[in-house]
């Protein structure tokens, strides 16, 4: 059911009953350039190309340095550079060949950041990462403003539980409870998701 819903937020399936939209705009009525521009997706399997740090993350666009190196820290990229005595201008291999399960997975979430898109998926994201950096970066993540964060995982730490407006928790398929957090007018999301 978990990978079903993030693939229909991501459009892969266009033949389904009943109604998805955002801010009120049914997705059937939205281009799918721009619900491409919209969404980034981070799974667990993470695809790298063979180039620089810098360029897998900016994927050829221009970054500020500002900009990057506040990406860095938000995914802790900058302990993996100084562990790897390595910059961003460090080769990867294709695929990620001389990284780690868990350091692949920073690079595709600087990714996501640097792309600004205004929904973030996560599917399993931080699955090869410790429960520390796992969590350091999670809290960055969900305290982007402008960025609904839709997260996947089969394993939630409670102490995280604070930073989620809603948690809907599927079992076979059906979902088996839903939490949601009373927001201030303030704390209002920029983007609604729901799906009928």
């Amino acid at each position: 059911g978990k990978s079903t819903i993030c693939k229909l937020i991501q459009n892969y399936y266009r033949n389904y009953e009943g109604n998805i939209s955002i801010d009120g705009i049914n997705y059937r009525d939205i281009s799918e350039d721009s619900l491409n521009n919209l969404i980034s997706t981070i799974e667990q399997e993470v695809y790298l190309f063979d180039g620089t740090i810098e360029e897998n993350i900016s994927l050829y666009n221009e970054l500020n340095e500002k900009e990057l190196d506040e990406i860095i820290k938000k995914t802790r990229l900058d302990k993996v550079l100084e562990r790897k005595n390595a910059t961003i201008q460090t080769k990867i291999f294709e695929n990620g060949l001389n990284l780690s399960g868990g350091e692949k997975q920073r690079i595709a979430l600087a990714r996501a950041l640097a792309r600004k898109s205004e929904i973030l998926i996560l599917d399993e994201a931080t699955a090869s990462l410790d429960n520390d950096t796992s969590n350091f970066i999670l809290r960055n993540i969900l305290n982007e403003k402008e960025l609904t964060v839709i997260e996947v995982t089969h394993h939630m730490d409670p102490k995280n539980i604070d930073f989620y407006d809603e948690v809907i928790e599927i079992k076979n398929g059906r979902v088996e409870s839903i939490t949601k957090k009373e927001l201030s007018e303030s704390e209002n999301m920029v983007l609604r998701l729901k799906m009928v």
